[in-house]
Formats: C-alpha cells, structure tokens, sequence
C-alpha cells in the first residue's frame, strides 16, 4: 500500500530559535528546501529558518512508492537595528537609533555613556571606543532580535588650515578656501567683536 506522510501541524518560532520537525509514514525521508535544516535525509530534523519557510518532506517504502506531507514555519523577527556605525570627537556625543517600533521594548548595553538604556533613540558619550548591542523585543510576539553599532573615538587631532590671507574689494564676494586632514564639518567666524556672521563649508562665499 502507499505510505501515508505525516507532519507537524503549521507552527510560528522567533528567528533563531531551532524548532524540531518530525515525519511519520514510513523508512525514507528527504526534506526540500534544505535551507535552516540539520539534516533532510532523516524524520526529524531540527530547523532553524530565518524567514518563513514552506517545508515539503517525501517519504518512501522499499517499493519506492511515495507520499509527501508540508508544513509552514512563520518566522517573527521585530524591524529595527542599531543604526550605522559612528565617529566621533573625544567629549562629543552621537544620538544612536534603533529603527524600530515606538511600541516594541529595547535595551542597550553597555550602559557606560548612554543618557537612557530603555531608549530607542539614546544619546551616546562614550570615553572610549565601544560596541553597544541592542536587543529589540516585539511585545506581540515576545520575539526579540540583537543588533550592534560600533561608536568610534577619533584620537587624532585635527590639523585645520584656512588659507593664506587675501585681499578682496569693498562689496564683492570672496571664496574662503579651508582644509583640515580629517573631519567633514567647517565652520567660520569672524575674529572682530562687531561682527559674528558665521559661515558654513569647505568654500563659502563671504
């Protein structure tokens, strides 16, 4: 007689979380796709997809008569990360954001230089060079998934020049000239007390 496939009911796990399938129906068995899979050519593999995932197993007798049975694991994973990886001037600060939902729970650690480690959106002063990981947790599904930015302390000093003196006529506009070796950011000022206009950029028109 054909053998008769059987398979564990649709289910939903976290991501990363291992699930253990187990096939009935016979003495062969070979899961597709193999992907998250510790093995396809046994009845009970463990999966561990990271998305969701439609398995199909086909069982077999010694006749080579066949039957199959499927089952679909619905991976939660909560939206969000720790944001890109920052540079930063010793004694500055960088707002950090985790991209996430305002309804979802995160912690960052360490805590060493965070305003708020419940934030999603802390403000980082570390004092030296640290990876900071947050866990974000789906308060829906109780799943939570890690991720980590890496805040990085610029030590080398910044050697700034901003040109050689010129000469411009009353009333015309004149194109400062800056550089520095490191850093994106120019801001000019004037070195008289009666007038503060600032500018800003590399060559702003004065």
């Amino acid at each position: 007689s054909r053998p008769a496939a059987g398979v564990n009911k649709d289910t939903s796990i976290c991501i990363n979380e291992p699930l253990k399938l187990t096939a009935t129906g016979c003495v062969k068995y070979s899961w597709s796709p193999s992907t998250g899979l510790s093995n396809v050519d046994i009845f009970n593999p463990v999966a561990t997809p990271l998305s969701t995932v439609n398995y199909m197993v086909v069982v077999s007798d010694g006749n080579n008569c066949k039957d199959t049975a499927n089952v679909i694991i619905t991976v939660n994973s909560p939206s969000g990360d720790a944001g890109p990886d920052e540079s930063i001037c010793m004694l500055q600060e960088v707002k950090l954001n985790a991209n996430g939902n305002a309804s979802f729970k995160y912690n960052w650690s360490p805590p060493d230089g965070l305003d708020d480690v419940n934030s999603v959106s802390p403000v980082a002063n570390p004092v030296t060079a640290t990876s900071y990981i947050v866990s974000i947790t789906d308060t829906s599904s109780g799943c939570t998934k890690y991720d980590i930015v890496v805040v990085d302390i610029i030590s080398k000093p910044i050697n700034a020049d901003a040109g050689e003196d010129e000469l411009a006529c009353f009333g015309t506009l004149f194109a400062l000239k800056g550089f520095m070796s490191t850093g994106k950011d120019f801001w000019w000022t004037t070195t008289t007390n009666d007038v503060d206009t600032v500018a800003e950029g590399k060559s702003p028109e004065i």
